[in-house]
């Protein structure tokens, strides 16, 4: 969450597509901004202030920088 309180960022995985997702969630409009299909295995992430940056980390050893907004 960010440091406000206004965006969410989670992952999450749908069973019946067999899919997994970064989402960003506005917490102010609660409704998902931003989906990245396919991000299996994440193990950590962080979310910049204003929710431009989303910085996760995999288990088979690689960082990512996302800009949902873009």
């Amino acid at each position: 969450m960010t440091y406000r309180g206004c965006h969410l960022v989670h992952t999450n995985y749908d069973d019946v597509a067999k899919t997994s997702y970064l989402t960003v969630w506005n917490l102010r409009q609660g409704c998902v901004t931003r989906r990245l299909k396919n991000e299996p295995l994440v193990c950590g992430l962080a979310i910049s202030d204003n929710a431009t940056r989303v910085v996760f980390a995999t288990e088979d050893n690689f960082i990512k920088i996302w800009d949902p907004f873009r």
